[in-house]
């Protein structure tokens, strides 16, 4: 039995979509007809697929209930094909659905998980192409697809951290930011004609508030425009000056510390899965590289690789740069000398993750008031130099 993907009409003359099972087309279209339904186009899940493989979009978090998923059916003892198969039938969005039909079909023409699952590579990583390919060879394709599975709701759960850590405050100085453009654009401007009337002379504040309030309102399209410049500036240098800018990153008071320990954080449980997965220490190391997302220290990995080849430690290529902290080198040594480098790097990214957590409260705790006293202190001011005006004419009138 396959699985068909077919349009039709039904009897009220609206058309529909989906998935069938049949042996044949003809009969998938015998059994549209049973269903009150008359087929436009019949067409193996496959066919499809191939017209949409560059624009399907996938969530991470999809791919890795997923992959649980598959585990647990080949766990339970069902073949391959059929779990890919049955996946498909059970998840409701269509494009999952679509790619999964697709890759039971290239695995029924006689294709392998790896080759199949490499037609997707936006969303399928090298790195768990390479996992399935080692898991494939050493027979062990239910173990690594549990790993695999860990692995991806690991790095949601961090990231998501991460972001949390920054959402709050990030907010806070968006609804700020918000508040203030609105006092400038639209009240300060209205409340300078109504002191326009009374002719008395105001404060230096004031006249400075009003002053900026007009330049905004006059200016704000060129101002607008010179950021888009200045950030088209700021995108090319970066791109020159990538790798010394990727140094200065991880070298900026707590902001460097916390950048760096994500780095490793990542590097290290990556590392270590390939490694537990069966991959060579080679090939995972140009696998992991990536991961980094620094310049600077993923040559200091190539360049590690490089003399891996010739028979030199991969602890001994870190000693000579300063951008590894000392832990992590002591670490890599411990595991080459003992033999169990993966169960060290997996220690080494846990140790990371926890240190990562606490500066990364340290830093929401920290930047939360000090993004609500900086936005209430602009306020303020703002506050301030409209209400002394008022004040003196009341004080005036009073006198009179």
């Amino acid at each position: 039995m396959a699985i068909f993907e077919y349009e039709a009409l039904n009897q009220a003359g609206k058309k529909t979509s989906g998935l069938i099972d049949a042996g044949t087309p003809r009969e998938a279209r015998e059994k549209l007809r049973h269903l009150n339904l008359f087929p436009i186009e019949v067409l193996p899940g496959s066919e499809i697929i191939k017209k949409r493989k560059r624009w399907e979009k996938i969530k991470k978090e999809e791919v890795a209930l997923l992959t649980r998923q598959l585990s647990s059916l080949l766990r339970s003892g069902l073949p391959l094909v059929e779990s890919v198969e049955s996946l498909a039938q059970q998840h409701e969005g269509r494009s999952l659905q679509r790619i999964l039909l697709d890759i039971g079909s290239s695995i029924r023409e006689g294709k392998t998980f790896h080759n199949a699952l490499s037609q997707y590579p936006h969303i399928f990583s090298p790195l768990y192409l390479n996992m399935v390919k080692a898991a494939e060879e050493s027979g062990e394709l239910e173990k690594v697809l549990s790993h695999l599975s860990f692995l991806l709701f690991r790095e949601i759960t961090f990231k998501n951290k991460v972001k949390n850590a920054f959402t709050y405050p990030l907010f806070v100085l968006m609804v700020g930011a918000g508040v203030l453009t609105f006092l400038l654009l639209k009240v300060i401007p209205s409340l300078s004609k109504l002191f326009a009337q009374f002719n008395y002379p105001l404060p230096f504040l004031t006249k400075l508030l009003i002053s900026f309030s007009q330049y905004l309102k006059t200016n704000g399209k060129w101002l607008g425009l010179g950021i888009i410049i200045l950030a088209g500036i700021s995108f090319f240098l970066h791109k020159k000056l990538h790798e010394k800018i990727d140094e200065w990153r991880i070298k900026i008071p707590l902001l460097g510390k916390i950048f760096l320990r994500i780095m490793l954080t990542n590097f290290s449980f990556t590392l270590s899965s390939l490694i537990k997965g069966g991959v060579p220490i080679l090939e995972a190391l140009t696998l992991s590289r990536p991961i980094l997302n620094n310049r600077r220290m993923e040559q200091v990995i190539q360049e590690a690789e490089e003399r891996i080849k010739r028979g030199e430690s991969f602890s001994r290529t870190l000693r000579e740069h300063p951008l590894f902290p000392p832990l992590f080198i002591q670490m890599v040594e411990l595991g080459e000398k003992g033999g169990n480098l993966e169960e060290m790097l997996e220690e080494s990214s846990r140790i990371y993750e926890e240190e990562t957590e606490i500066l990364l409260s340290r830093f929401s705790i920290l930047l939360e008031p000090i993004v609500i006293l900086g936005i209430g202190v602009v306020v303020g001011i703002i506050v301030i130099a409209i209400l002394l005006p008022i004040f003196q004419m009341n004080e005036i009138l009073m006198g009179k």
